[in-house]
């Protein structure tokens, strides 16, 4: 991180308009991008977690584990990311309804870095 990045967490980063989220996730550092999409599945996972069969929890659990700051480093290996979030999308799929699938991988109008 540089001293020009600035840090936020996570319930101050869903508390910004959606358009200011926008902005700030091109801000902040890759590690700090990790860790609020990282808060977001988990915290989607515990408040669904009662509803979800235990291949869906799996699926999440892989979704949660695939986040690192290296998605969302712009020299990355984008081809080698897309191979691996479409991999985990379809697995996701078979799975959940759209709408859940929106809401645990998508922040703020923009999908998800997974590597």
């Amino acid at each position: 991180m540089t001293q020009d990045e600035i840090t936020i967490g996570y319930d101050e980063y869903m508390s910004l308009p959606r358009e200011k989220r926008n902005i700030v996730f091109g801000e902040i550092s890759v590690e700090n991008c990790a860790l609020i999409m990282k808060t977001h599945v988990e915290r989607w996972l515990e408040a669904n977690r009662l509803r979800l069969n235990q291949e869906q929890v799996i699926v999440i659990e892989e979704f949660i584990s695939s986040i690192m700051p290296e998605s969302y480093q712009a020299k990355r290996d984008y081809l080698k990311v897309k191979q691996k979030a479409e991999k985990l999308y379809a697995k996701a799929e078979a799975v959940f309804p759209q709408e859940d699938i929106i809401q645990f991988a998508f922040l703020s109008g923009g999908q998800c870095g997974i590597s």
